[in-house]
């Protein structure tokens, strides 16, 4: 396996761990909603599809994700489980849900 495909395999299992840790294991759907993607889309990026930077940058918008630590497993902050989201996702503009600037 090459080592573009290894660095989008570590990057998958690292979007796995922002989704369970924002809406568990169940919540693909949820976060795939919160971005505004079909979940078909977002179970892509978990097997290692390519994330186009749009993608990524409204993720780190959702979930408070370090961008540094989401494309490198490097240092930043990695999800936690008190971020976790349960419940409707809201609608209209995206807001960190737990206070993060």
């Amino acid at each position: 396996m090459g080592r573009n495909r290894v660095e989008d395999m570590d990057r998958a299992r690292r979007l796995r761990e922002v989704r369970v840790a924002l809406y568990g294991e169940h919540g693909g759907p949820l976060l795939a909603e919160a971005l505004r993607l079909p979940y078909r889309i977002w179970a892509g990026y978990e097997r290692g599809d390519t994330i186009p930077p749009s993608v990524l940058q409204r993720l780190v918008e959702v979930g408070g994700i370090d961008p540094h630590w989401l494309l490198t497993g490097e240092g930043g902050t990695q999800p936690h489980r008190e971020h976790r989201r349960d419940g409707p996702v809201p609608s209209g503009p995206r807001r960190l849900p737990w206070g993060c600037p």
